[in-house]
């Protein structure tokens, strides 16, 4: 596989990746997550972006940034 293309096309699909499985983790273990005292909330997409702002330019990972946070404000919202 071309590396551009790689790095054009992989980072965004993991990302979103991360994005789809943020929710269902939730769905799935909400009694574990949700106990009395406390709620643990499953951030993938903010550790992807963590993991990834090593590897990627800084003007990608901003431009990924504002499109996956405002995706995940509206939808998670």
């Amino acid at each position: 596989m071309n590396m551009n293309l790689k790095k054009s096309f992989l980072p965004p699909l993991i990302i979103f990746c991360f994005f789809l499985i943020d929710g269902v983790l939730a769905a799935l273990f909400s009694k574990t997550f949700y106990d009395g005292n406390f709620v643990l909330v499953p951030r993938l997409i903010v550790i992807s972006f963590v993991m990834m702002s090593f590897y990627l330019p800084r003007n990608k990972m901003l431009l990924y940034a504002i499109i996956f946070g405002l995706l995940y404000d509206s939808y998670y919202s």
